[in-house]
């Protein structure tokens, strides 16, 4: 595990919490419900669409 924390990994590629895992600070996330929402957002647009193409499909 010593050679994972030697890594210099850019912050861009939002992999460095892996890397800094024992600094201080800590890694800026999406809050929780940001998330929760986004996936059922999503999730909600795909299941539209299959209804829309299960419906006028016939």
């Amino acid at each position: 595990m010593k050679r994972l924390d030697q890594l210099r990994i850019p912050d861009e590629w939002g992999i460095s919490m892996l890397a800094h895992v024992r600094t201080s600070k800590p890694p800026r996330r999406l809050p929780r419900w940001l998330y929760y929402l986004l996936v059922t957002a999503f999730t909600a647009l795909i299941a539209a669409g299959a209804l829309k193409q299960y419906f006028t499909q016939t």
